[in-house]
């Protein structure tokens, strides 16, 4: 497998993917269980986790905001 073709993003690039602060993304690692490996370097995650991830909170959070309103 061609490792360019994994998108791979450290955790400050998933950070910045996500407009969070690293505290905030292990808080969201922990309590998603959100897919990671950990390397000397810290936290790494394929690209496409981190978009289910985002994507499945928004559509949360929309039908949560449908739902209250």
């Amino acid at each position: 497998m061609d490792i360019e073709k994994l998108h791979l993003l450290g955790s400050g690039d998933a950070c910045e993917y996500l407009g969070i602060k690293y505290a905030r993304l292990r808080e969201l690692v922990e309590l998603y269980n959100i897919p990671h490996a950990v390397l000397s370097s810290g936290m790494v995650f394929l690209k496409s986790d981190i978009e289910a991830f985002q994507k499945n909170r928004k559509h949360n959070l929309k039908y949560a905001r449908k739902k209250i309103g």
